[in-house]
């Protein structure tokens, strides 16, 4: 299975960080391949919660709905692919942690 890793120092605090990236309603923000996305569960932020992302992908639409299968506020978010992507599952692993200045984010 392909594992790719990726990090990037946010000038912001770890809390901060933490809750804007944990919020996928946030994505079409920073994220340019995203139109939209969507909290389908209610209540707070959490394990379990599912979020539904739309794109284009090749010119045709796309809708991908994960859930978020560990958080650790302000440490850790974990998630997983629940349908849409055909023929591939995705597991997500975000690690928060202060470092002078701001936050690491991996």
């Amino acid at each position: 299975m392909p594992r790719f890793q990726r990090e990037i120092v946010i000038n912001r605090p770890v809390e901060e960080v933490f809750d804007f990236v944990t919020d996928a309603r946030n994505e079409p923000r920073y994220n340019p391949a995203i139109l939209s996305a969507e909290k389908m569960t209610s209540g707070p932020i959490g394990r379990g919660t599912h979020f539904v992302l739309r794109s284009k992908a090749m010119g045709r639409p796309t809708a991908v709905e994960y859930e978020i299968t560990a958080y650790e506020r302000p440490r850790r978010m974990t998630s997983r692919t629940i349908r849409g992507l055909p023929f591939m599952d995705v597991e997500s692993a975000e690690i928060f942690e202060p470092v002078d200045g701001g936050t690491r984010m991996r």
